[in-house]
């Protein structure tokens, strides 16, 4: 069926205009991703074309395929598919990322580190109280 949101382009057929927006902003991001539609788990994705005799669980239009992002059966903005692709670059920003969870465990540990003192404290404090009703010290 051709209406406003598909169009018939010889040698592809039958295009979605609003998939292929989404694979344009998806293939400007980075030239080696695409969007599509993955006929096993009926969802759209943003995937990495492989090469062709890598063994692949996915096959788009024949080609093998390592899926990336899942949209499920919306075909998303293609300005909010390139966000989720910032968002989840960790070849481009791994070390953002890693230094973010890093900084985390670190506040985290000094919580931690915290919390025993002060209950290392009262403890302390506690035993040398019984200790000295005792006569102990």
């Amino acid at each position: 069926m051709i209406d406003d949101q598909n169009i018939l382009v010889p040698g592809r057929g039958l295009v979605n205009l609003k998939a292929e927006r989404v694979n344009r902003a998806v293939m400007e991001y980075d030239e080696r991703l695409r969007f599509g539609f993955n006929p096993v788990n009926n969802d759209y994705i943003i995937y990495i074309k492989m090469p062709r005799d890598f063994e692949a669980y996915y096959y788009i239009e024949g080609e093998p395929v390592y899926p990336c992002i899942g949209f499920g059966d919306e075909i998303p903005d293609p300005g909010e598919a390139v966000v989720r692709l910032q968002q989840a670059d960790t070849w481009r920003h791994g070390a953002t990322i890693y230094n973010r969870v890093m900084d985390s465990q670190a506040r985290v540990r000094a919580n931690q580190a915290d919390e025993a003192d002060a209950v290392n404290q009262d403890v302390a404090e506690r035993l040398t109280h019984k200790l000295r009703k005792e006569g102990i010290i």
